[in-house]
């Protein structure tokens, strides 16, 4: 009888093994079936890599676009990518990116961020009151050989030079022996700010000669500065003494060239002050 019992435990636990090795390997199919109907994608801002192999090449965003408030990246997102993750040769780099193309020319070069987007890479900082124009050249292919199908071209601007003038505006009490002094936040055209600069009396419009000099302490015309950090002087010295108890005007006409951009100023910039009167005895007394 115990023999007969050990049996049927014996039994039952083989149809139990049995069951449970069933049921694993239907989860084993199951899971395989669900990791071969998933896909990895790479994804890179501004494009889709995703995108069928007869998707159109566009381009989704560009700039910048107007006058910058200070410096700003040139960039250029396309819709599909036009490189792939794998590395390219430097000449099948070139060969995309000769392309793009920034007027006037500037020290630097275009290059890829991602796959999608192609920026510019200045060796220094762009100049103060320049007009740029970008161009992409339409033909442009993608890693499928979608071709860009029109090109585009744009412009955008670098903010004009701020521009201040001492003696400043409303000055009184101010010596006749003054040295004026012209302040910009971008190297000037000593040429052109002696043609568009004068000094005069107010009243009567008489010119002033005066002699112009750049302060030397003035950057060097190729120092790398950025955008408006320092500030770059010219001293403007009348040959005589001015005229006591006189108002004169220094005028900045429009038009004025800074040493590298090429967007002369559009306005007029102006100072008014006035000498000091001649001395004399308001009051004489004792204590």
């Amino acid at each position: 009888m115990r023999s007969i019992h050990y049996l049927g435990v014996i039994h039952l636990l083989l149809i139990a093994l049995l069951i449970f090795s069933c049921g694993g390997k239907k989860d084993q199919v199951d899971t395989s079936v669900t990791q071969a109907g998933t896909t990895p994608y790479f994804y890179q801002a501004g494009a889709d890599s995703t995108a069928p192999a007869d998707s159109q090449l566009v381009i989704v965003s560009y700039g910048p676009q107007g006058e910058t408030r200070g410096q700003a990246q040139i960039k250029i997102d396309f819709s599909n990518p036009l490189i792939p993750l794998t590395t390219l040769s430097d000449t099948e780099r070139k060969n995309i990116l000769d392309n793009f193309i920034l007027e006037p020319v500037v020290e630097g070069n275009f290059r890829f961020l991602g796959t999608s987007t192609v920026v510019f890479q200045p060796v220094h900082s762009l100049p103060l009151s320049s007009n740029f124009r970008v161009t992409v050249a339409k033909g442009i292919r993608d890693i499928h050989g979608n071709e860009l199908a029109n090109e585009l071209s744009w412009e955008f601007q670098t903010p004009l030079p701020q521009l201040q003038i001492d003696p400043y505006d409303g000055r009184l009490q101010v010596n006749i022996d003054v040295a004026i002094e012209v302040r910009s936040n971008a190297a000037l055209d000593l040429e052109s700010l002696e043609k568009k600069c004068s000094i005069s009396e107010t009243v009567s419009n008489r010119k002033v000669d005066y002699r112009l000099m750049e302060h030397e302490e003035n950057a060097a015309e190729n120092q790398d500065i950025g955008m408006g950090r320092i500030w770059f002087r010219y001293i403007l010295k009348p040959d005589e003494l001015l005229k006591k108890d006189t108002d004169y005007t220094v005028t900045i006409s429009e038009g004025l060239k800074t040493q590298q951009g090429n967007r002369p100023l559009p306005h007029e910039t102006t100072s008014h002050f006035k000498t000091f009167p001649p001395f004399r005895f308001l009051q004489a007394g004792f204590c």
